[in-house]
């Protein structure tokens, strides 16, 4: 059966509309049922960790449903978790009982800055080995105007054997050596943080499948934040001499600027490209690894991991980790525009070479046709005798460009004028010399 599109903003928004109201988050049925939906898009594998399984120092925690939730001030009702998946926090416990206004503020949560919107915290989640508590979010234009009285509290949850899905998708190329392009699925009830990169990826990857050939082998991986990452390189740790570097996208649609995020070392090879691709995009704030939200590019960053990841996000925005972040704070054109960053990055990846000379001395120009007019472009003219003296055998195309300040994609255009004459030819990348690695230092010292 052919996938359903998702090749324009336009079709991101309608996945989105299809998955953001699920109740996504570790193992829990709402992530399994997105990756069922995404999987009507692009052939994705998904990955299962029992409830219980220990991944490095970390374990997966239990299945989580909510069966029923509600809070009353008498006949009134104040909130049913019909209404939206945030109205109960991930992982809370079951609770039910009648409390006074100030211990049920005990156990709220709200946004002053989104006042009728329903606020999302994650704390539970990622505690609970430690403690169980409950936790449920009205907007805070009903908070502040909550009388005082006794409030009843129906608040049943199920803890359960269950499992934690990872999905992956893979694209192969000449080489093993792999890109990883990651978006965390979870956060339940919000469009943009996360799930917009997850469907901009699955539209990443169905351009990619589109090329000929590629030079690298593509993975997209669909985690629950981080313990899914966690978990995914605990189970395919045979990958890691073959995980060359990767981009991490979030929160692609709001309208704040756009920015990027530098990779834990900050100066790799896929750090310089997205600086280089970030001047087509003007104003474009560029981060240090750790400046602003962090995501999963920290687990890949982890010297034991070392897998060099720049991330692409807008933020911050008002309605982050809010009901506000939903499809309709988006908008198709903003989505279109990380979707052009990202390939952006992997086009200079894929179409990097070194051009080698297939003449003598100085190329006579205007009598092969590739003089270049000053007064029409004067960056190129100016930087034409510079260019044929970088063409030593060993620099590449993208270290000319970087060098000249020229961008790749009309470096790349007008020598394939030079080549179409015969006049250069391209030596292929080693993908291995690109990006080296060797084998984790933490298995090589056998620290399993």
């Amino acid at each position: 059966m052919p996938h359903k599109p998702c090749d324009t903003g336009e079709d991101v928004l309608a996945v989105l509309e299809r998955t953001y109201l699920l109740d996504r988050h570790a193992a829990t049925a709402g992530s399994w049922k997105a990756l069922d939906i995404l999987n009507e898009y692009l052939d994705i594998e998904v990955h299962s960790f029992a409830s219980g399984s220990e991944c490095f120092t970390w374990r997966v925690p239990p299945g989580w449903a909510v069966e029923h939730a509600e809070i009353r001030l008498g006949d009134r009702v104040l909130l049913r978790h019909a209404d939206h998946p945030l109205t109960v926090q991930p992982y809370s416990d079951s609770f039910t009982g009648r409390v006074g206004r100030d211990d049920l503020l005990k156990h709220l949560v709200w946004s002053e800055a989104r006042p009728d919107a329903y606020a999302y915290r994650s704390q539970l989640a990622y505690q609970t080995d430690l403690r169980r508590d409950w936790q449920m979010s009205l907007p805070w234009a009903l908070v502040r105007d909550l009388p005082e009285g006794d409030y009843d509290v129906d608040l049943r949850t199920r803890f359960f054997d269950g499992a934690m899905p990872v999905g992956e998708a893979l694209l192969e190329g000449d080489s093993p050596h792999s890109i990883l392009i990651v978006a965390h699925i979870c956060h339940p009830g919000i469009a943009d943080d996360g799930l917009s990169g997850a469907v901009t990826g699955i539209r990443l990857m169905r351009w990619l499948a589109t090329l000929p050939r590629r030079r690298y082998t593509y993975r997209l991986l669909l985690p629950v934040e981080t313990i899914g990452s966690v978990a995914w390189l605990w189970k395919r740790r045979d990958l890691l001499p073959h995980l060359a570097a990767g981009l991490v996208l979030e929160s692609l649609g709001n309208a704040a600027p756009f920015a990027w995020k530098r990779s834990y070392p900050g100066d790799t090879r896929i750090d310089r490209v997205a600086r280089h691709v970030a001047r087509r995009f003007g104003e474009i704030e560029e981060r240090d690894f750790r400046d602003k939200v962090g995501n999963d590019e920290l687990v890949f960053g982890d010297p034991d991991f070392a897998v060099p990841m720049v991330g692409l996000q807008r933020w911050p925005y008002p309605e982050y980790h809010t009901s506000d972040d939903a499809p309709a704070a988006l908008t198709a054109a903003r989505l279109d525009e990380g979707f052009a960053f990202a390939r952006g990055i992997v086009e200079v990846l894929e179409a990097d070479a070194v051009p080698e000379r297939r003449f003598v001395g100085p190329l006579h120009l205007s009598r092969h046709d590739l003089y270049v007019d000053a007064r029409q472009d004067f960056a190129l003219y100016s930087r034409i005798w510079r260019i044929m003296q970088m063409m030593d055998g060993e620099t590449t195309l993208f270290d000319i460009a970087e060098a000249t300040g020229l961008d790749f994609a009309a470096l790349q255009a007008y020598l394939d004028r030079w080549r179409e004459k015969g006049l250069i030819r391209d030596r292929a990348l080693d993908p291995r010399a690109v990006f080296p690695r060797g084998a984790p230092m933490w298995l090589v010292c056998g620290r399993d």
